[in-house]
């Protein structure tokens, strides 16, 4: 059986290591035969992993897609650019993988959705939680009512501090206006676990939150404006040259900030690249904290995310009338206790791919999918939408103080 051919829009981290890397380790089901990137050292990068021709390679997503040249088109743009090349690639005959958030507007989702039932096109949003062993273990124990009725979800997502300042204060996705809201950013993928575990629909949500740390404000005296020539940056758990250069959390992510690099150019780079700049010294906007309380149809749902832990990983509690279920994502245990009855313990192995092989089981999923033909999807466009709907409710709840009802 031949491998499903895709094009690739965005050959950044997530096009690298999740699209990129399940195509080597997995030739017989996946072979990328082009790539678009505005980056010509992560062009070049990607060409050489996949041997691909100067013709196959575009630093411009329009003459990628403007011929059918693959089955599979996947969009892993930046989120303000996924709407046109998602329209433009279903138009000229492809099926999608489309990075979340689909969009970084309700209109921009709904003209995805349109067009994908115009076209018959299958697409399937990233969001990669719905496939990981973890997450669909849980989703298994709650269909088969092992917890009675439940009464109250918690999920708190944990960045992690090293993440944070990477992504979300020196990085892509620091700025709300450049981008979006850090509850669409990051966490859609929370709130679409939330629509996915409970199974009803969202009425109303009330979120509270904001920037309070990474501030102008808050710089210690006697702190640079850059890492490398700050001269309290020894004591600094943000430090560039920890994470980057010292890679104490060894973070995939830092590991490849600069792929191939000696240390001296990264060094370089540091000294004069966005992630060398200190943390209270950025042009970040969004919350490092935020709580949103959501009422799905009598459920509630308690949701939290955080800048602020040592680990990234997020947590859950699912609270029934017959029994409780809590678990750790990233420790990979899920532990079940029917009151008056059995606990018991779930150890979830460790898997190849990020968000614990949640990408890879998408990848194996659309395969499936395009091989039998179907339009189906797990995570479709439709499904999606709920996420991002919540998502920008929570920001108008937050900003706005006040109570956001959901049609």
């Amino acid at each position: 059986m031949r491998p499903i051919t895709a094009v690739l829009a965005g050959a950044g981290n997530r096009g690298t290591l999740a699209y990129g890397d399940y195509a080597l380790l997995k030739p017989d089901a996946l072979k990328i035969v082009a790539v678009a990137d505005p980056d010509a050292t992560r062009l070049q990068r990607f060409q050489r992993s996949h041997l691909l021709t100067d013709q196959d390679c575009f630093t411009d997503w329009k003459p990628l897609l403007a011929e059918k040249r693959a089955d599979l088109a996947i969009i892993a743009t930046m989120d303000r650019l996924h709407v046109e090349p998602a329209v433009f690639a279903m138009k000229n005959g492809y099926d999608l993988i489309l990075e979340k958030p689909m969009a970084t507007s309700l209109k921009g989702c709904r003209e995805i959705i349109a067009v994908a039932k115009e076209t018959g096109r299958m697409v399937s949003v990233a969001h990669v939680l719905r496939y990981t062993t973890f997450f669909s273990t849980i989703k298994k124990i709650l269909s088969e009512n092992a917890l009675g009725r439940i009464i109250q979800v918690h999920l708190s997502e944990r960045i992690g501090y090293y993440h944070m300042a990477h992504s979300y204060v020196r990085g892509n996705w620091a700025n709300s206006h450049k981008t979006a809201p850090i509850i669409l950013t990051k966490s859609c993928h929370d709130l679409d676990l939330l629509c996915w575990l409970i199974g009803k629909p969202c009425r109303s949500v009330y979120s509270e939150g904001g920037l309070v740390y990474f501030r102008r404000e808050n710089h210690p005296m006697g702190a640079g404006e850059r890492c490398l020539s700050c001269r309290i940056e020894r004591d600094c758990p943000y430090s560039a040259k920890k994470i980057y250069l010292d890679l104490v959390e060894d973070w995939a992510i830092a590991r490849n900030i600069l792929p191939g690099a000696s240390f001296e150019e990264k060094e370089r780079y540091l000294a004069t690249g966005p992630y060398g700049r200190c943390v209270f010294l950025c042009d970040n906007d969004v919350a490092d904290h935020q709580t949103a309380i959501l009422d799905f149809d009598g459920v509630q749902a308690v949701f939290n995310l955080t800048a602020f832990s040592a680990e990234k990983t997020r947590e859950i509690d699912i609270l029934g009338t017959g029994g409780d279920l809590k678990g750790n994502f990233e420790r990979g245990w899920i532990e079940i206790r029917v009151y008056g009855g059995e606990k018991r313990t779930i150890t979830i192995p460790e898997e190849k791919g990020l968000h614990a092989g949640g990408d890879f089981r998408l990848l194996d999923d659309v395969i499936e999918r395009i091989r039998n033909k179907t339009t189906e999807s797990l995570s479709s466009p439709e499904e999606s939408f709920r996420s991002h709907e919540i998502a920008f409710a929570c920001e108008t709840s937050r900003r706005d103080k006040r109570l956001v009802v959901l049609e």
